[in-house]
């Protein structure tokens, strides 16, 4: 139904080298799931707090969480790109959750 995710992952992973390619695979998978458990965590544990104040958690604790994944991507050569995928992916969650996606208020409260 949403081929253009493969096409857009395989664009953002691809190196010359197949050592390479998997080397960020690797970090791609790490980073997501690390930013999905905390976007899935944020949503459910704001899910049953009024409009604005929810909000605002969800503001700090995201500005907090890309804070934490942008040192990482500084501080660790190894692991840079695995913050930086950590970073966004919980903005993703947030975008859908405020679009009545997958994280939607309805399907988490």
């Amino acid at each position: 139904e949403r081929g253009f995710w493969v096409a857009a992952t395989v664009a953002m992973v691809v190196e010359p080298g197949l050592g390479a390619s998997l080397r960020n695979c690797a970090l791609r998978l790490q980073g997501s799931v690390v930013g999905a458990c905390f976007g899935f965590t944020a949503l459910a544990l704001t899910a049953q707090a009024e409009a604005l104040p929810r909000d605002a958690l969800l503001v700090t604790a995201y500005s907090l969480w890309t804070f934490g994944c942008a040192f990482v991507r500084a501080a660790s050569a190894t692991v840079s790109y695995a913050g930086l995928v950590a970073a966004f992916t919980p903005a993703l969650m947030l975008l859908a959750n405020e679009c009545g996606g997958i994280g939607s208020r309805r399907a988490i409260s």
